[in-house]
């Protein structure tokens, strides 16, 4: 009894872990030296029953400076990419808007990617993002980026996996 507990318990963190936001943005971060980045995000619109994700802002903190668009050429030919400077209460945006479709309900994808200089110790980490509406640029969802792969879902498998060989072992 105590086994399907514990595997009940796995299957619900894992399935939350992959559902609690409506869009997920993924990020795989890469120190390229001399207090340069890279973010390269993936999009995941988990919707399933609103309009596409036409427009976004990924906000970087105000010690992050000197950014470059190194997006795929896919997105530079989908997507209208800025970076927004200085903007009162927020430091920096990373700014999509799609130029047709978005990203549709069940849908994601990858290749957004900006360089900047990091300005602090440490390394950059989780940011903050907006879904906006791209008639009148109400928010319709925000979060925060997560790690690629989902770190909560990679434990979750990893939990599963180590007490179902623990159990077995004990056979």
């Amino acid at each position: 009894m105590k086994y399907w507990v514990v595997l009940l318990m796995a299957f619900i963190i894992v399935w939350a872990a992959g559902s609690v936001q409506g869009a997920l943005i993924e990020y795989q971060l890469s120190d390229l030296g001399n207090q340069q980045w890279e973010y390269a995000y993936r999009v995941v619109n988990n919707h399933s029953e609103i309009e596409p994700i036409k427009s976004l802002t990924i906000w970087f903190e105000t010690n992050a400076g000197q950014f470059e668009i190194v997006s795929g050429n896919s997105i530079i030919s989908e997507w209208d990419e800025a970076i927004l400077h200085d903007v009162v209460g927020r430091g920096h945006g990373y700014d999509l808007l799609a130029k047709d479709e978005g990203i549709g309900p069940g849908d994601d994808m990858e290749g957004f990617a900006v360089r900047f200089k990091w300005n602090s110790a440490g390394q950059p980490g989780s940011q903050f993002y907006e879904v906006l509406d791209p008639d009148d640029f109400s928010l319709i969802e925000s979060g925060y980026t997560v790690p690629e792969p989902n770190m909560m879902v990679l434990g979750g498998v990893g939990m599963v996996i180590g007490f179902i060989k623990r159990r077995l072992a004990g056979r």
